[in-house]
């Protein structure tokens, strides 16, 4: 997505994909401890009120060296001990020669599909107003609002 720079814009990007569904994001959710003692502070929680699921986010950025893509593996370990379903979302250059290993292990997406994904996770309509360009997500790749 544009004007995404660092890791707070990432998860700015977050927070305001989220609300657009209807959903209730709370930053720096503090979550017990990480697999290697650490205390766990999760970037971003999703609540959504009807269904009273929650979905925890930790957002990556990384320009162009690649180093954050490695340490994103280790992530994923972590993300597998939550109590509540969780997703890493990734911005920047520096995921893109590891994407294909880092889709494969079922939790990471970029930023540009967030808004694809979180209609899986939630039963979150994508609201009628929000137009293609609003949202930066192509018409043919948008979710389709889900049936009442």
């Amino acid at each position: 997505m544009a004007g995404v720079a660092s890791h707070a814009d990432v998860v700015a990007e977050v927070i305001r994909a989220s609300e657009s569904f209807g959903l209730e994001p709370s930053r720096s959710y503090s979550h017990g401890q990480r697999v290697w003692g650490a205390e766990r502070v999760i970037d971003v929680l999703l609540y959504h009120p009807h269904s009273r699921e929650r979905v925890g986010i930790e957002c990556r950025y990384d320009g162009g060296s690649g180093a954050e893509a490695e340490r994103v593996l280790t992530l994923t370990a972590d993300v597998q001990t939550w109590v509540m379903r969780g997703l890493i979302v990734v911005a920047g250059e520096g995921f893109d020669p590891y994407m294909g290993m880092l889709r494969g292990k079922g939790l990471v997406i970029k930023l540009d599909d967030l808004a694809e994904v979180l209609p899986l996770y939630f039963d979150a309509r994508v609201p009628a107003d929000l137009s293609p360009t609003e949202s930066g997500i192509p018409a043919r790749r948008r979710a389709r609002p889900l049936s009442s």
